[in-house]
């Protein structure tokens, strides 16, 4: 008679089913570093608000220089104003007066302008400031004066004034002095404004209607940041020279024509009043020149704020990549990073930022920011080989983060290819991820038992 023996009952370890924190690890673990890395977010954006906030204290400084020093300025005209007081009666026969005011604009319209630039310092803040002559010349049509012609209205009064516009009379470094058809003119501040610029005049003496006369007048200009035209001639030629190497051609025209070079920059306009959109002359209102003005801002190369802002976008991108190395890095080896670890190398990543904008304002950004990326990478590195006790491990670490800050900072230099550089280096790193996990079961990962 034979016996058949009975299998063993399976032990307590084997009849254990998997509850749902075990069966979910994987997909618990992505969530909680999504989480953790959103988070992270928030002193990314603190950092981005110091930021402009250093950018901000920056513009205030400049501000305070410029106001003691004089700040962008704008040159109007000249132009030709004639004031006419006229004598009316009204219907009851009782003499009343009325004024008209005629504006005329130049037929021609010339300026010579030479810069001479220099760098103020307050504390660790810079200002471009300059010093310029200008020399304006052109000529003008004495216009027919279309008062006087109406019954019952005869001209009591004409004044003629060479008026012009200058934004910041604090600028002003000598008097303004020049000739008008043949007269010596000095002029001085006048009551109201023109398009918000100060207002500049000088009375002339009106000769025959229909005469071209030609003017000049000489300026001693003191500024800040930029200097700014408007062109007031039929036909408007602005010729600037300066020292400044850094020039940004601003406004409603272009130059025809630019040099820049390390020893400065030099820029020809020419505008006719068919480009603009006021007339040549106008009765009584004033026309608006602000559409229409042009010039050069004088800026300061590599603005530290600027590049620093950039750089802080890429935050979440830095964050994304990390964590999703060490996370394949757990999958791999079948090693635990906790959650608590993860949040230290996300700190590390941020407080990058913060090390790029303090260094950036005493070094410049280059070097600071192989200083500040130099720093990050020996610090998690260091801490990546520490976790995962492995050396090795720590030295890729450094090497991947090594060239991730490297490629950052190419994709800072060259902006007009930033997105196609980003996208290209995105679908780079995906691909070789999906390379490198494409044999994973991720159904089947155990974690190594610490």
């Amino acid at each position: 008679m034979s016996s058949t023996s009975t299998p063993p009952p399976p032990s307590p370890a084997e009849s254990k089913t998997p509850d749902f924190t075990e069966r979910n690890m994987i997909s618990l673990k992505l969530i909680l570093i999504g989480i953790l890395g959103l988070s992270l977010l928030i002193p990314a954006l603190m950092v981005r608000g110091l930021i402009e906030e250093r950018r901000a204290r920056r513009g205030e400084v400049v501000r305070e220089i410029s106001d003691k020093w004089g700040g962008d300025q704008i040159i109007l005209g000249p132009m030709l104003r004639v004031v006419c007081t006229l004598s009316r009666v009204d219907d009851e026969n009782k003499p009343y007066t009325v004024t008209r005011t005629l504006t005329t604009l130049p037929d021609t319209y010339s300026v010579d302008g030479q810069l001479q630039t220099e760098v103020r310092k307050r504390g660790i803040f810079e200002a471009v400031l300059y010093s310029s002559e200008v020399n304006v010349n052109g000529t003008l049509r004495i216009p027919a004066i279309p008062f006087g012609n109406e019954p019952m209205e005869t001209i009591v009064r004409v004044e003629a004034y060479l008026l012009m516009g200058i934004q910041d009379l604090k600028g002003i470094r000598s008097s303004v002095t020049g000739e008008f058809a043949d007269q010596k003119i000095e002029l001085q501040a006048g009551p109201g404004t023109i398009q918000e610029a100060r207002r500049l005049q000088a009375p002339v003496e009106l000769p025959d209607t229909g005469e071209l006369l030609s003017f000049s007048i000489r300026l001693e200009l003191n500024g800040s940041g930029g200097l700014y035209f408007s062109p007031v001639g039929k036909t408007t030629e602005i010729h600037l020279h300066s020292d400044w190497n850094a020039p940004s051609f601003d406004g409603a025209f272009l130059p025809q024509s630019s040099e820049v070079d390390g020893e400065g920059f030099q820029a020809h306009w020419k505008v006719l009043s068919y480009n603009r959109s006021f007339p040549q002359t106008w009765i009584n209102q004033e026309a608006n020149l602000d559409d229409s003005r042009f010039g050069v801002r004088l800026v300061i190369p590599a603005d530290i704020y600027q590049q620093t802002h950039r750089t802080a976008k890429y935050a979440i991108i830095f964050i994304l990549f990390t964590f999703s190395g060490f996370f394949l890095a757990e999958v791999i080896s079948c090693s635990r990073v906790h959650p608590m670890q993860y949040l230290m190398i996300g700190s590390g990543l941020v407080v990058f930022y913060l090390l790029l904008l303090s260094l950036a304002e005493h070094l410049g950004f280059g070097l600071s920011f192989l200083l500040a990326s130099g720093a990050t990478i020996l610090l998690l590195g260091w801490y990546a080989g520490q976790i995962m006790q492995l050396a090795r491990f720590g030295l890729g670490v450094s090497l991947i983060l090594s060239l991730m800050y490297a490629y950052l900072y190419i994709l800072l230099q060259s902006s007009d290819h930033a997105l196609l550089l980003g996208s290209l280096a995105v679908f780079a790193v995906l691909g070789i991820t999906m390379f490198v996990t494409r044999k994973i079961d991720w159904y089947q990962i155990q974690y190594r038992t610490p």
